[in-house]
């Protein structure tokens, strides 16, 4: 820390998130309002609109690039 060299890792401190709130959870108890979602929605929505478009000549955005990164995830 506030030495000279390259940093190779970092470390953060996060909250722990109340597991008790996450949707599959919530689900579980039929404790998932429609209001919710409704408001979940318009934000990513929103966000999605704020960002500008991908270059046409950019791969990111087109189905195969959208198979790999959700296949990274499984």
């Amino acid at each position: 820390l506030g030495g000279d060299g390259t940093p190779f890792e970092y470390a953060i401190r996060m909250r722990q998130f109340d597991q008790s709130q996450l949707f599959d959870v919530r689900q579980e108890r039929d404790d998932l309002p429609a209001e919710l979602l409704t408001n979940l929605a318009r934000q990513v929505a929103d966000f999605h609109k704020s960002l500008p478009p991908v270059a046409d000549d950019k791969p990111l955005g087109t189905p195969e690039a959208v198979y790999a990164a959700m296949q990274e995830n499984f």
